[in-house]
Order: C-alpha cells, then sequence, then structure tokens
C-alpha cells in the first residue's frame, strides 16, 4: 500500500521513511513511525530505481498501537508494477495474501513470512530473513517496492519503527543529485525539493512535496486533498468511515464543481458510494 483486496490496497500514511544504501550492495529503508491501516501500502522504491538482483529481503522492526489483531509480522514488503494490484511478483510478510488473491491458493515461495513477530503487543519485534530462491533482476525492472500493513481486518491499523533492508541491490550511481537527498535526479521524483522518502500519494510520478505548493492540502497534513478524495476520505479526517458517507447521502444529486469529487464525473452519486463503501475502515 485489495479492498476485498484489490481496492483496499492504497498508499500508507505518510510517515518518516528513509532511503539510504550502504557499502555491500543492500538498500535499507528506515521505518520511524511507520503508520499503516489495512491494506495500505507506501511506494517506497519507484520502478528503476534499483540495479543489481534482489536476493534477499530483512526485516528488524518493533510494533506499537496495534489495533484488531495486527501483529508485528504484517509489516509487508510487495513487488509489483505499479499501481499496486494482485499481479504482484513478491510479497513478504502479511497475514492476508495479495498476490492472486482473487485464485488462491497462492505459491508459498511468492508469499514467505518473515518467521516472527506473532503478536500486537506493545514492543513486539518482527525480525528476520528471507533469502529468494530466484533472485529479482532489478535493473529496469517494472516493478516497484511499497511497504505497508498487510493484514486485511476492518480497522487493522499498526505503527513500525525499525529497518528493513533489500540486499544485492543499490541505486544507480554516477548522476548528479541537486537537491542533495541521496536520489540521482535522473530518478528522483522531485529533483529540486530534497524528498529522500520519495512520497507520491496519487502515483503520478511527481513527487508529493514539488506539488504541495500548488495544490490544496487544506488540512495540512502533508497529503494532497484530492489524493483522499480519490480513496473515500470526503472530509480529510484521515478515516473513510460513516462521516464520509454522511457526506455522499447528504449531498446525493448534487452538483460538486469545487467539491471532494472521488469519481471525477461531477456530481455525488452511487459512483460516490462505491469507492466510499469499498474504502470502508482505512485509515491514512
Amino acid at each position: 500500500m485489495h479492498r476485498t483486496i484489490l481496492a483496499a490496497l492504497a498508499p500508507a500514511t505518510i510517515a518518516a521513511l528513509t532511503f539510504t544504501t550502504v557499502v555491500n550492495a543492500d538498500v535499507t529503508i528506515e521505518l520511524d513511525g511507520f503508520r499503516a491501516g489495512r491494506l495500505e501500502f507506501t511506494q517506497r522504491v519507484a520502478p528503476g530505481q534499483l540495479v543489481g538482483n534482489l536476493t534477499g529481503i530483512s526485516v528488524n522492526a518493533t510494533i506499537t498501537d496495534a489495533k484488531q489483531r495486527t501483529r508485528a509480522e504484517d509489516l509487508c514488503v510487495y513487488l509489483v508494477a505499479p499501481p499496486i494490484s494482485v499481479y504482484g511478483a513478491l510479497q513478504v510478510g502479511g497475514l492476508t495474501p495479495l498476490i492472486n488473491a482473487w485464485n488462491p491458493p497462492i505459491n508459498s515461495d511468492d508469499h514467505p513470512m518473515w518467521g516472527s513477530g506473532a503478536s500486537g503487543l506493545d514492543g513486539t519485534p518482527v525480525i528476520g530473513t528471507v533469502q529468494l530462491g530466484k533472485p529479482i533482476p532489478m535493473d529496469g525492472s517494472p516493478l516497484a517496492v511499497f511497504v505497508g500493513n498487510g493484514y486485511g481486518s476492518p480497522w487493522s491499523e499498526g505503527t513500525w519503527n525499525g529497518t528493513i533492508t533489500l540486499h544485492g541491490v543499490n541505486p544507480p550511481v554516477g548522476t548528479a543529485d541537486q537537491d542533495e537527498d541521496g536520489l540521482p535526479d535522473s530518478i528522483d521524483n522531485c529533483p529540486l525539493i530534497a524528498n529522500p522518502d520519495q512520497f507520491d500519494c496519487n502515483s503520478n510520478g511527481i513527487g508529493d512535496v514539488c506539488e504541495l505548493a500548488d495544490h490544496p492540502d487544506s488540512n495540512e497534513d502533508g497529503w494532497l486533498d484530492r489524493c483522499q478524495y480519490s480513496r473515500g476520505d470526503l472530509d480529510l479526517s484521515r478515516n473513510v468511515n460513516g462521516d464520509d458517507l454522511v457526506v455522499v447521502l447528504s449531498n446525493w444529486g448534487s452538483p460538486k464543481p469545487s467539491s471532494p469529487d472521488p469519481s471525477g464525473n461531477g456530481i455525488f452519486d452511487g459512483d460516490d458510494l462505491v469507492i466510499v463503501l469499498s474504502n470502508w475502515g482505512s485509515t491514512y
């Protein structure tokens, strides 16, 4: 990060995640207060941002503030060509299967678990390394790396602190980095403003920090209003619940030239209702 799998796979809550590299051809994603609701994911590495062969993934993190039986092992790494879908190449962690979710059982090689973290108590660690039986080539790959909460229970939520390490890969080298955020301009979605987290809530290839200056963020939560509207969060509360349903029903049939318009058709109608209900229980 759905919704019944497909629709529930959405970008996770913006949190401080730092993209760093180390000399031994590994890439480490720092998780600092990373909060994610049910099946909510954030793209951490865009297609083309890695070179080398992904040979394994390690985790060393702890969970706090877990809700609805979310466990530490539900911290999930998902490789898929954007937009996020059930057609992923690899899922590590997360109780709910995402790959081929409509045609279970899935191949267990495509969905290994971490081997620890089967509790949601505050401070529960999830520590482990998953070695891939067949390395995944990342040079020129269309695959992105998403991180999120891989548990599909309504109202599921958790906060993780720690690291996820991608083994055998590095960002491309030898190109300019004008904003000095550790990402070469050639792959930086906002090359003039430092944004090592690369957040792009509407997946349009432009980093949120580059768009916030020109597009509304009326509640100043770091999400473009239109990103929240498109996911059914019509009252910008970071929760999709009965309040958003009231917005749709109380304005049914009314035009919305400057109002929340998740369906993009200009009026409040059944299309908006479907979006709210399919995202029901999500948090951002």
